[in-house]
């Protein structure tokens, strides 16, 4: 704007400079104000003839020339021409500059007008600028959370910390009235956790529906129609919804549903969302939860493997120890706790004999045996190769030995049967030591059940020995 307005002004001045360079001055007097002034004084000759002015001059100055008035006249004519040669000059100057100041107001009229409609069009261009930097501004706050919430569900221990997560971030990254969190169940979907008018409302539908997101594997979004009537069981009365299948590498696990009394896009005025950009932001926060029950699920496997024997199922060496440090066992004097260390009799034989899946199955079935004999509280894991490790809490020494010569008994009694092979008579030895009689630690524990257990092998094995017993 401001080279146009340097170029207007350009052209003014050059068109002032054009106008006085084409009067043609003599002297100081331009010629039409010359001819004017002769245009008087020929005037005023001629009227002076026509009056006889002469002959009157001539009395009249007769007649007075005693007080020496012979220029008088003459004086007031030059007088009178002077006066109308100023008067008409100082017109055609007063003419010419309100000429000059209709012209000037003129521009400056044309120049505030165009810098009215510049400013207008700054200003439309500075909102929509500011308009700009706050979707900026939010969408940089949106990612921002995004990443804060895949940075806490790492470090998250169990479903109920994802979900709290997720939830708590999906509230500010979708601004939206209400959602949840459904399970995908037994053909159902199945309310875990929600906020809004969601917070403990069950899904209404809970058997025999599965949400259009789960069904076509993408999201799913509906509005509101005339007619009231939705696809979605999700969608009652006009409210917007979008449904976002949560996926993991196992199949579908669930739905993250979100929920709106009006257009999502109408939330944020300074910030609109378009249905791309909305979809996107649910799909991931629906992925991040997808990925991180996945992982969680991982974690537990493989913690289940790490504490668990592959063959029988039950906890090995390892998930021993983690449950005595978890329930603080043999840390009280005051209780009571038995060991039983179990061993197959003649087991290598029984390997050499049939072979190591019969070998593997009699551990099995001596596992499952003994399951069935133990309660809750206890823990029964593999201790090592056909040994077996049974903890029975506040259990003193002589009901321990009872409980191991029950387990003795049944065992013996069993006969494993495997495809056509039948194994009679598999018997097991076992030794017994209570803490804190017989140990007040772990280790020493051990030992003195693992003395006792060879002790009963020594006397003929299939028996029950106790650790006092065996010196």
């Amino acid at each position: 704007m401001l080279p146009k307005r340097d170029s207007q002004r350009q052209r003014h001045k050059s068109k002032a400079s054009k106008s006085l360079s084409s009067q043609s001055p003599i002297g100081n007097v331009p010629l039409v104000e010359l001819a004017v002034v002769l245009a008087v004084s020929i005037s005023f000759y001629l009227i002076a003839s026509v009056l006889d002015l002469n002959e009157r001059w001539i009395d009249w100055s007769a007649q007075y020339e005693q007080y020496e008035l012979d220029e008088l006249p003459l004086g007031f004519g030059i007088i009178a021409v002077a006066f109308a040669w100023f008067s008409w000059r100082r017109w055609v100057v007063l003419n010419k500059t309100n000429s000059e100041l209709s012209r000037i107001q003129t521009s400056l009229l044309v120049e505030i007008r165009q810098r009215e409609k510049a400013e207008k069009i700054g200003a439309d261009i500075r909102q929509k600028l500011e308009q700009n930097i706050l979707v900026q501004k939010k969408r940089t706050e949106r990612i921002q959370s995004i990443q804060e919430m895949g940075e806490l569900l790492i470090f998250a221990q169990s479903k109920p910390e994802i979900f709290n997560i997720a939830i708590r971030y999906a509230q500010k990254i979708i601004p939206c009235s209400s959602g949840a969190i459904y399970e995908s169940y037994d053909h159902s979907l199945k309310h875990i956790q929600g906020w809004g008018k969601l917070t403990n409302l069950d899904f209404e539908v809970t058997t025999d529906y599965v949400c259009w997101a789960t069904r076509q594997g993408k999201s799913y979004r509906e509005t509101p129609t005339p007619s009231g009537q939705s696809l979605c069981a999700h969608a009652t009365g006009s409210q917007y919804i979008i449904c976002v299948p949560i996926l993991t590498p196992r199949g579908v696990w669930g739905v993250l549903h979100f929920r709106q009394g009006h257009s999502f896009a109408e939330t944020e005025q300074t910030a609109k969302f378009d249905n791309i950009e909305l979809e996107s932001l649910a799909k991931t926060i629906a992925d991040n939860i997808g990925l991180h029950i996945h992982s969680l699920f991982l974690k537990e496997q493989l913690t289940l493997e790490s504490i668990r024997d592959p063959l029988t199922g039950i906890l090995n060496r390892r998930g021993l120890l983690k449950l005595i440090q978890e329930r603080d066992l043999l840390q009280n004097p005051d209780s009571h706790c038995s060991v039983l260390l179990l061993d197959i009799d003649y087991f290598k034989q029984l390997n050499d004999q049939f072979g190591h899946n019969t070998g593997d199955a009699a551990l099995v079935s001596i596992s499952e045996l003994v399951a069935k004999l133990i309660r809750r509280q206890d823990i029964f894991c593999r201790y090592g190769g056909e040994e077996f490790l049974l903890m029975l809490i506040n259990i003193d020494k002589s009901t321990a030995l009872l409980r191991a010569e029950s387990i003795r008994q049944f065992v013996e009694q069993h006969v494993l049967k495997i495809g056509s092979h039948q194994v009679d008579q598999l018997t097991v030895s076992i030794g017994v030591a209570t803490y804190p009689e017989d140990a007040d630690a772990y280790e020493e524990l051990i030992q003195k059940a693992d003395k006792a257990l060879y002790r009963a092998k020594e006397l003929g094995r299939n028996r029950v020995v106790d650790c006092a017993m065996a010196g």
